[in-house]
């Protein structure tokens, strides 16, 4: 079977059950299985432009379905260890080259690199092997993981809505773009944090008065 049988199959399943489908689609995704969320997410964008299905609801169970496979890998790499991840993660194209990879990247910059590496295709589902492995505290790691995703997933709907029907030209759509969006995704973002610190002291100074 080709990636491209798997994801007409996939986006003939989100078509025919909607959110589970999204669900699913992202649960999949999400575990190392290279299915393009970019074509997911814009397929459940394109069904929100025809008025199929509703931005809450897709966004809610996509990023649930990142969220449960993400906290699944977190919880297998826990509890069993690097040895246990080496021996069947070449099951699914992760081998010990993988693994020190994310292992670097966990390592250089902690949590923030789970809530960046969310924003990252080639990477999303990687970082949450070596959080696991070396026992990161779980509600940080799933906060950073959903804020993440949420951005994420999220953006991709919104360009698969604006596509419409041409839906399936995501990918060349990002792809000459993708380091230039993960620098505005993450200033917004920086921005966002910024202007919410200032608003909370500017508040407390006035109350203070």
């Amino acid at each position: 079977m080709s990636l491209g049988d798997l994801v007409n199959i996939l986006k003939n399943f989100i078509e025919a059950t909607g959110y589970l489908g999204v669900f699913l689609g992202t649960f999949i995704e999400s575990f190392i299985v290279p299915i393009p969320s970019e074509l997911l997410m814009g397929f459940a964008g394109f069904l929100i432009s025809e008025g199929r299905l509703t931005w809450f609801g897709v966004i809610l169970a996509a990023v649930l379905g990142n969220a449960v496979s993400s906290a699944l890998i977190w919880w297998l790499g826990h509890k069993y260890g690097k040895n246990f991840v080496l021996k069947w993660g070449h099951y699914i194209g992760f081998d010990e080259s993988e693994f020190a990879k994310s292992e670097k990247i966990f390592n250089k910059y902690g949590y923030p690199a789970i809530f960046v590496c969310q924003l990252l295709p080639a990477v999303r589902s990687l970082i949450s092997i070596p959080a696991g492995v070396l026992k990161t505290k779980f509600v940080p790691f799933i906060l950073c993981t959903v804020a993440g995703a949420t951005i994420w997933l999220t953006f991709l709907t919104y360009i698969g809505y604006i596509l419409g029907k041409n839906w399936n030209t995501i990918e060349d759509v990002i792809k000459p773009f993708e380091k230039y969006i993960l620098y505005g995704l993450i200033a917004v973002v920086v921005g966002g944090i910024c202007w919410w610190i200032y608003y909370l002291r500017t508040k407390k100074t006035k109350l203070a008065k």
